[in-house]
């Protein structure tokens, strides 16, 4: 059986300030601290694909991830680290070669 609709004298009330003093939030007022972010920032290559990381991203685009979320990127070279110069492809090519 369904139960009759509230009347708008049984409907709960929302406290309101009195005139004169500010709303009251919900949240307390006690001090939050900081979140430490493990995350740092990563620019988007010409060479990535329309996604990294799981996220869409374009040429350019700062990414913040963390060092899991990072770790195949980087060795893809989809991703560099913020603040490092784009390596040049005759760079790359050299590196790659002294590897082998």
């Amino acid at each position: 059986m369904a139960k009759a609709p509230r009347s708008a004298s049984e409907a709960p009330s929302a406290t309101k300030p009195e005139e004169g003093q500010a709303p009251q939030s919900k949240t307390s007022s006690a001090a939050v601290s900081p979140i430490i972010d493990d995350r740092s920032a990563y620019v988007v290559s010409d060479k990535a694909p329309p996604r990294v990381a799981g996220r869409r991203v374009q040429a350019g685009d700062v990414l913040r991830l963390t060092e899991e979320e990072a770790r195949g990127e980087l060795l893809a070279l989809h991703i560099r680290p913020e603040g490092l110069p784009e390596a040049s492809e005759e760079e790359t090519t050299e590196a790659a070669s002294k590897d082998v």
